[in-house]
Parts: structure tokens; C-alpha cells; sequence
């Protein structure tokens, strides 16, 4: 059984599960192209231990970041940009300013 699997709930803070997802995100994408670390590594320009720090952390710098993106293919945005939103009026026309009945 593969040490990461649990049953009982983690108890870490939201930002560092986000971060680790990302990280998750990596190492399965390296698994599909059937690369070890240090061929992930030697294709982007970094080192072998820079990619086991990334796959369990999911803290990189921004080149290293922008070289995984352009050569696994994945967005790793930590958060998806906040929808836009828009004011409705009671007849449900955009831009008109929002009904207050209190």
C-alpha cells in the first residue's frame, strides 16, 4: 500500500493542500510520459533534486514554473482567476444597480 493513501483526514492548512495538489498535478503528468525526475529535470534545466522539491511541495520559481507548463501542457495557476461579477436590476438588465428591499 502506497504510504501517501490515508483514512484519516489531513489537517493541514487550505494554501499548503493547494500548493501539494500542484504538486500532484506534476508528478502525474511526468508519469504519463514515462520520465524519472531526472529526465523531467535535464528537458526543462533543472536538477534532479529541484523536481522532487516541486512534486512534494508544489513551490517553484516562476521560470522553473513556466518551463513545466509549456513542456507537460497544465496550467498550474494555484487558483482560477474569481468569476466577474455583475450588477442586476430588478428586470434582470446588467448595469443597473442592484434592488434593495431593507
Amino acid at each position: 500500500m502506497l504510504s501517501y493513501l490515508r483514512e484519516e483526514p489531513i489537517d493541514l492548512p487550505l494554501s499548503v493542500l493547494v500548493y501539494r495538489t500542484r504538486g500532484v498535478r506534476i508528478r502525474n503528468a511526468r508519469w504519463r510520459l514515462k520520465l524519472t525526475q531526472r529526465q523531467l529535470g535535464e528537458i526543462i534545466g533543472v536538477s534532479r533534486q529541484t523536481i522532487c522539491v516541486v512534486e512534494t511541495s508544489g513551490r517553484m520559481r516562476m521560470q522553473t514554473r513556466r518551463r513545466l507548463e509549456k513542456f507537460l501542457g497544465l496550467d498550474l495557476a494555484l487558483l482560477p482567476e474569481p468569476p466577474v461579477e455583475v450588477e442586476v436590476s430588478e428586470e434582470g438588465g446588467p448595469g443597473a444597480a442592484p434592488a434593495h428591499g431593507d
